[in-house]
C-alpha cells in the first residue's frame, strides 16, 4: 500500500534546468518520493492540489534568464490543466505556449534518448479565440518506453512508414488549429485573398507520396496538388459557413459576408488554384516545419549513442534543433505568432510512433 499521503503527494516531476554554463542539470524528469528537494512555493502549490500523486511541470530554468533559483520559484503561477498535470508558467512570459512547447520537447527528447520511465503527459493547447471555435486540447498518455524511443533513424525499417503517418496526422492538426488562431479581428476577414487561402488550405486532404520526403504537398507537383483538393468542396464550405455566421453575428457588411457564402466554395477553391500564391507559402511552410522536425526526430537513435559519453553535448543539440524549429512556428504565416504548433507536432508524433508497426 501506498504510503503518499495529500501532506507529501508523490510527484512526477517534468523540470529541464540548465547550469550556469548552458549544460543540463540532471535528472530532467523523476519521480519524487519527498517535496524537500523543491522550492517552497512549488511545495506548496503540490499539496494545495489536493492529490496524492501530481505530475509537475515547471517551466524551463536558465541561469542567464532568470538569476537564482529563488528568484525563479517567487514568481511561478500554478494551474491544473485538462490533462491533470500541475502546470507552473511565469507572468512575465511573452509566450507561454511556446514555453510549454520547449519545455515538452526537451523532456521527451531526452527521454527517448536514455530510456526515462517517469510517467508523462505532453499536451497541445490552442491560443484562445475570440471568433472561430477553437479545438479541444489535444493530450497523449506517453507509453512507458518513452515515447519518442520508438522514432526510427534515416534509412531503417519502418522509416518510411512511421514519418509518412506522422505527416498524415500533423497535418490535418496544423491545419484545424490555425484557423481560430490565425483569426482573431474582423478586419482580417476583408483581405480576402489571404483569408481565402487560408480556409482552403485548411480544407485539403492531408497529402504523402511514395517516399518519406514527400511528406507534404510539394507546390512544384501538380499530381500532390490533385491530391488534397480531393473532396475540398464539402469540407471548404463547412469553413465558409462558420465565417460568415461570425460577420452576420457581428453585423459585417452584407457585401463582406457573401463572399464567403458556402455556395461559393467550389469557385473559392479554383480561383485559389489559379492565383496559389498565398496558399502556396501555406503547404511550402507547413511542408519545410514538418519536413525539419522528422529529421530532428530521425535524430535521436544518433544522440542516443552519443549521450552515454558526452550528454552535455548531446542537450545542446537537442535544445539548438528545437529552437531553429521554434523560428519556423512562429513564423508559419504573416509573420504571427504560431508557436503552439510546436506542441501539436510533439502530440501527434507520440501518439502516431507508439501505434505504428514499425516490423510489418
Amino acid at each position: 500500500m501506498s504510503t503518499q499521503t495529500l501532506s507529501n503527494p508523490r510527484v512526477h516531476l517534468h523540470w529541464v534546468r540548465e547550469t550556469p554554463s548552458r549544460a543540463l542539470h540532471l535528472p530532467f524528469s523523476t519521480s519524487l518520493e519527498t517535496l524537500d528537494s523543491l522550492p517552497l512555493s512549488v511545495q506548496t502549490a503540490v499539496r494545495d492540489s489536493g492529490l496524492n500523486t501530481v505530475e509537475l511541470h515547471l517551466p524551463p530554468y536558465r541561469p542567464s534568464h532568470h538569476g537564482g533559483i529563488g528568484e525563479y520559484a517567487a514568481g511561478l503561477q500554478f494551474r491544473q490543466d485538462a490533462a491533470g498535470r500541475l502546470i507552473a508558467t511565469r507572468p512575465d512570459d511573452p509566450d507561454p505556449l511556446a514555453t510549454m512547447a520547449y519545455h515538452q520537447a526537451i523532456v521527451l527528447m531526452l527521454r527517448a534518448i536514455s530510456g526515462d520511465p517517469t510517467p508523462l503527459t505532453i499536451t497541445a493547447e490552442s491560443p484562445r479565440s475570440p471568433l472561430l471555435r477553437r479545438p479541444l486540447a489535444r493530450w497523449h498518455r506517453c507509453a512507458g518506453e518513452g515515447a519518442l524511443a520508438k522514432a526510427p533513424a534515416e534509412r531503417s525499417a519502418g522509416y518510411n512508414r512511421a514519418y509518412k503517418a506522422v505527416s498524415t496526422s500533423v497535418q490535418a492538426a496544423i491545419r484545424e488549429s490555425l484557423l481560430p488562431a490565425h483569426f482573431t479581428e474582423l478586419e482580417q476577414f476583408a483581405e480576402r485573398q489571404h483569408a481565402h487561402a487560408l480556409l482552403t488550405w485548411s480544407a485539403a486532404a492531408p497529402t504523402v507520396g511514395r517516399h518519406v520526403d514527400e511528406i507534404g504537398v510539394e507546390v512544384l507537383n501538380p499530381q500532390s496538388v490533385n491530391n488534397a483538393f480531393r473532396g475540398l468542396t464539402r469540407n471548404l464550405a463547412t469553413r465558409l459557413e462558420e465565417v460568415r455566421e461570425i460577420l452576420v453575428r457581428h453585423r459585417a457588411n452584407p457585401v463582406e459576408y457573401a463572399h464567403y457564402n458556402a455556395g461559393k466554395a467550389a469557385k473559392i477553391a479554383t480561383a485559389c488554384r489559379k492565383r496559389p500564391r498565398f496558399m502556396n507559402q501555406l503547404f511550402a511552410n507547413e511542408r519545410r516545419l514538418i519536413s525539419s522536425f522528422v529529421g530532428m526526430c530521425a535524430r535521436i537513435p544518433e544522440w542516443r549513442e552519443k549521450a552515454a559519453g558526452n550528454p552535455a553535448a548531446v542537450f545542446r543539440q537537442v535544445r539548438d534543433s528545437w529552437e531553429d524549429l521554434e523560428v519556423q512556428c512562429r513564423g508559419f504565416y504573416q509573420r504571427r505568432p504560431h508557436s503552439f504548433l510546436g506542441s501539436i507536432l510533439l502530440v501527434e508524433a507520440v501518439r502516431v510512433l507508439e501505434a505504428v508497426d514499425l516490423e510489418n
